[in-house]
């Protein structure tokens, strides 16, 4: 009976044991998402006029949440220097809204680090939904380099809109720019970026014409229907290849239309 006794206790001690070492002992983490993605400046909203950069990529998230990045611009530039990096909500022709600042250890062209991602954080990246990843400097705060992280940009153009454009001409303080990206998934994300607009005058819609301005063609895409639409990012999928091919390589253009001009405000060939 002593004897039973006696290794009761013993078994008791080694289950005490054993569950302290299960507490002291972290559980190990693994790699549940990673990126190994081309960053360029052809994919910052609107373009940079230094639209030559990329920048190679090393991108982890962690089953803890740890979110590890490793980011090299390329090539070497003067005259310009790195001032943050952060992640951001929005498709591929949106301005974005913050999802967190990553803070990053930044050494000339090298931009490192990592940091713990909330729940929320986290989820955006692991259910693919619309977030990229910006790099700015001192003279391009808009950003120098840029990763949809959701699928990648595979071809970016922008359109500058102006009256001078127009045939006939007008005359008028508004400005504009036509955002366009496509991206791996085959789906078009716009913008109708406007500035200045006229007090008095309400911008009614945005469309693409398969053709240059004044040709008098065929409204392609319409890209903005209400005045509420512009300054809005926008992605559609199942576009066809004909509308995709004038758009991309044949003569086309964009044109804003207002209530004083019906026939358009601004525009601009799209090549």
């Amino acid at each position: 009976m002593k004897r039973l006794q006696t290794i009761i206790v013993l078994f008791s001690i080694l289950c005490l044991a054993a569950c302290d070492k299960d507490k002291n002992e972290t559980e190990p983490t693994f790699v549940r998402k990673y990126w190994r993605e081309t960053f360029s400046s052809n994919a910052v909203v609107p373009r940079t006029a230094t639209d030559t950069l990329t920048a190679s990529s090393f991108i982890n998230l962690m089953t803890d949440r740890r979110f590890f990045y490793d980011v090299l611009v390329e090539p070497k530039f003067s005259g310009d220097e790195i001032t943050g990096a952060a992640l951001y909500k929005g498709n591929a022709a949106s301005d974005g809204e913050l999802l967190v600042d990553l803070k990053p250890q930044i050494k000339d062209r090298h931009v490192k680090g990592d940091i713990l991602l909330t729940e929320d954080q986290a989820k955006e990246l692991l259910e693919g939904s619309p977030v990229f990843f910006n790099i700015i400097s001192k003279n391009a705060p808009q950003g120098l380099v840029r990763l949809q992280m959701d699928s990648p940009v595979t071809w970016a153009h922008d359109v500058k809109l102006t009256g001078s454009q127009m045939i006939p001409a007008v005359s008028t303080t508004t400005t504009g720019t036509l955002v366009l990206r496509q991206t791996a998934n085959n789906v078009l994300h716009y913008q109708v970026k406007i500035a200045n607009a006229l007090g008095g005058d309400a911008l009614t819609k945005a469309s693409i014409y398969g053709g240059i301005i004044g040709s008098g063609s065929a409204e392609t895409l319409p890209l903005v229907t209400a005045a509420d639409g512009f300054n809005k990012a926008v992605s559609v999928a199942n576009l066809s290849d004909l509308i995709l091919t004038t758009i991309k390589q044949r003569p086309s253009s964009a044109v804003v239309h207002s209530t004083t001009y019906p026939n358009g405000i601004i525009g601009g060939n799209l090549r």
